[in-house]
């Protein structure tokens, strides 16, 4: 069932959760050919203005925002979107800034593939899960801090960042995913490990 479409996004009630919706980008309610659609925030909580019935946004859809074209996308304060699905933001061209929320904790596979204008990205100490190939080729991306939760760094998570040359860890990394840095134009990358466990 749907909940209410807004302007540039449109909303889904979650088949495990009635009082709950995950987001996505409403292209139909946007002009053909639009290049940009300036910043996109996704509010805490929406209303069905036929039935009165409130909702709780509680993730990004997978494909969610396939191709959309939001210059930013940011969350209200109190926001409880906990997911970013597969490829939840795939060839956002022109998206430069991602402001994630404090209550996420799983940035799926592919999340963020294709998105050639994102500069800097931080994701935030509550993510547990992070998918493979979440930043695969983004291709501007020149540095990321990872929060305190995410121990694992999977595969092929920065194939194709041409221009990463900073990547800090916040927390204690047990492993590496294969072909991490695949595809990769620099011949150095700082890392940096901030951990002060011992």
């Amino acid at each position: 069932a749907a909940a209410p479409t807004g302007q540039m996004l449109k909303y889904a009630v979650l088949a495990n959760d009635p009082a709950a919706v995950e987001v996505s980008w409403d292209a139909s309610s946007r002009p053909a050919g639009e290049r940009e659609a300036g910043g996109v925030v996704i509010p805490v909580r929406v209303t069905n203005p036929e039935t009165g019935v409130e909702y709780v946004v509680k993730g990004v859809a997978a494909g969610g925002f396939k191709k959309a074209k939001p210059t930013s996308v940011s969350f209200e304060e109190g926001s409880q979107v906990s997911y970013f699905g597969n490829y939840a933001f795939e060839s956002c061209q022109v998206m430069r800034i991602i402001d994630m929320p404090d209550s996420l904790t799983s940035i799926g596979s592919y999340a963020f593939v294709d998105c050639f204008s994102l500069g800097t990205i931080d994701v935030p100490d509550s993510v547990t899960n992070l998918g493979k190939s979440a930043f695969h080729r983004c291709m501007s991306m020149t540095s990321i801090s990872i929060g305190t939760g995410v121990r694992t760094m999977p595969q092929s998570l920065f194939h194709g960042d041409l221009h990463l040359e900073s990547v800090e860890m916040r927390g204690e990394v047990d492993a590496f995913g294969a072909l991490l840095f695949e595809n990769f134009a620099p011949s150095e990358v700082l890392v940096l490990v901030t951990s002060e466990a011992q």
